[in-house]
């Protein structure tokens, strides 16, 4: 009876050893699960200077745990260390899940981790790449899928696809290139125009084509649409010598009829915007593969359209860009005035600084002291008081975008208070 009793007790012993070394095993792999061990890890910030994404490396503490070990990186991937770089993420961004099989890190993040201020497509590749780059340094991940809010998505935001699984980037961050577009202020009385930027493209029908996109994509900045939303650029595209470019438009943008003032701007906005290329002077537009004589009834499409309808041609109108302002929001507003003068360099700067009507960034007390042209170049220099409060950018941009619509203006050398300034359009 004795030895059985204790039998029992030394099995009981044995028992209570092994919930006790289970139940440490399982404390510390929890512990080292949820708090870590201390890791030198490579990080992915931007620097301004050289525009590139720099491996800096940071001791964080990191989970045995993949999925913990990730959202611990990116939380310290919000914060650089050194204040001359910059977080490729924003503060409002939330890891929503994680999951890691074959190597893909698939990462669901909040939509308001594709919020970027004043977009462009290097700040939406810094975004993308230092992302991918960072995890892409763990030894389980070699690519990342990103999905936004539980959904797989074309792009990131507007520029960088993100409808694949992404490797480790290595190349120069991509450049943008500036075009301008025109859209509808809000109650459909002018053009406006807007500066975008689209991805370069070497093919000067594929840039033209991409340029269309973007305008029936619609306005970044709040402006309304003058296109439907279905709209489709079918294939019958091209560029004809003498810079007639023939687009061929899908039956969608007669869903919508429109007044013919509407119509008109329309066709304008179309036209306008595919001219500011240098090499596009005029623009045929087809209906389903087929010459129209309208889009509504009012505004003649049955032949090649120029800028503003050649109404600048004759030398009896000039356009100067006001500025309009819709919300919170400031855009260039051409506007096309019928003149009779000799002179229409003098009376462009007359009107662009002396205007009632339309606010203007040129100060009403500058003076125009001397212009010439040579070679498709306008020489002017400008003189304005220094007592005076200027935007001497806005400033640049308003004499160079009115200018250049002179007939056989290409460039502007702008001299301001003896300052040089060579301004192009493109």
């Amino acid at each position: 009876m004795k030895n059985k009793k204790t039998v029992v007790r030394l099995i009981a012993l044995i028992l209570f050893v092994a919930i006790v070394l289970t139940g440490s095993y399982l404390y510390l792999n929890l512990r080292l699960n949820t708090t870590g061990k201390k890791t030198l890890v490579k990080l992915y910030y931007y620097d301004p200077i050289g525009k590139e994404l720099i491996p800096t490396e940071k001791e964080i503490i990191i989970p045995s745990s993949n999925t913990l070990a990730v959202i611990k990186i990116i939380d310290a991937l919000k914060t650089p260390t050194q204040n001359d770089l910059f977080s490729p993420l924003n503060s409002d961004t939330v890891v929503k899940s994680i999951n890691i099989k074959n190597g893909v890190c698939t990462l669901n993040l909040n939509k308001a981790a594709t919020k970027i201020t004043s977009l462009s497509v290097r700040k939406e590749a810094i975004r993308v790449y230092g992302l991918v780059n960072t995890l892409t340094e763990l030894p389980d991940i070699t690519s990342v899928q990103i999905l936004i809010d539980n959904e797989k998505k074309d792009y990131f935001n507007h520029y960088i696809q993100i409808d694949h699984p992404i490797a480790h980037y290595s190349g120069v961050l991509p450049q943008g290139k500036e075009v301008f577009l025109y859209f509808s202020n809000l109650n459909g009385g002018n053009l406006l125009l807007e500066k975008r930027e689209i991805i370069p493209k070497t093919d000067p029908v594929a840039l033209t084509k991409e340029i269309l996109q973007e305008l029936f994509y619609g306005s970044l900045k709040g402006l309304p649409s003058l296109f439907p939303e279905d709209i489709d650029i079918l294939n019958d595209f091209y560029i004809q010598s003498g810079g007639v470019v023939t687009i061929d438009l899908s039956l969608d943008i007669l869903n919508n009829p429109l007044g013919s003032h509407a119509e008109y701007l329309t066709v304008l906005s179309i036209v306008n915007t595919l001219t500011e290329l240098p090499d596009i002077t005029s623009v045929q537009i087809l209906i389903d593969g087929k010459v129209v004589p309208t889009l509504f009834g009012s505004t003649n499409i049955s032949h090649p359209i120029k800028r503003f309808f050649a109404l600048t041609e004759e030398g009896e109108a000039i356009i100067p860009y006001y500025v309009h302002t819709e919300g919170e929001e400031q855009f260039f507003m051409p506007v096309v005035k019928t003149i009779n003068s000799q002179n229409p360099i003098e009376t462009l700067f007359i009107l662009l600084k002396d205007s009632s009507e339309f606010d203007t960034y040129l100060p009403e007390n500058s003076t125009l002291l001397s212009y010439r042209t040579e070679n498709f170049t306008l020489v002017m220099e400008i003189s304005i008081p220094e007592d005076v409060i200027f935007d001497i950018d806005n400033i640049k941009q308003q004499i160079m975008l009115s200018y250049t619509e002179l007939p056989d203006i290409k460039k502007i050398k702008l001299i301001i208070n003896k300052e040089e300034f060579l301004l192009t359009r493109q």
